[in-house]
């Protein structure tokens, strides 16, 4: 059961086999993610001319982690590193005295973008 997304360009509602009956696609409808049943290459070229397009999901994401480019994690380290000097200098803000409301929601800006720079390196990694 391949994981897709599907782009009908058609005139036509169309019926795709997916586990456990059908979807209909309607002209017009993008489906972000949608698991199908396997279609034979004569199916495949049958929705082609009717305006269906089947871009499969993961394929490509799973080729890039397997092998990230160094340069692409060196950007990421760099990318973290940046994060944290930014998250230093807002929590010395934020301790302050006189520190107010927007220090404090510079500093929670600062953890969010930490976190979210340290994530994208975990998953460059794995």
């Amino acid at each position: 059961m391949p994981k897709v997304s599907i782009v009908h360009t058609g005139s036509r509602m169309l019926a795709v086999p997916v586990p456990g009956g059908t979807i209909t696609v309607k002209p017009g409808a993008k489906i972000a993610s949608v698991d199908i049943l396997s279609i034979s290459d004569a199916q495949h070229e049958i929705y082609k001319q009717r305006g269906l397009s089947f871009t499969e999901k993961g394929a490509k994401k799973d080729k890039e982690r397997a092998s990230p480019p160094s340069e692409d994690i060196a950007q990421l380290e760099k990318a973290v590193e940046v994060a944290r000097q930014k998250h230093a200098v807002a929590l010395a803000a934020a301790e302050k005295e006189t520190a107010g409301d927007a220090e404090r929601k510079a500093l929670n800006d600062a953890i969010d973008a930490l976190e979210d720079a340290e994530d994208a390196l975990d998953e460059a990694r794995s």
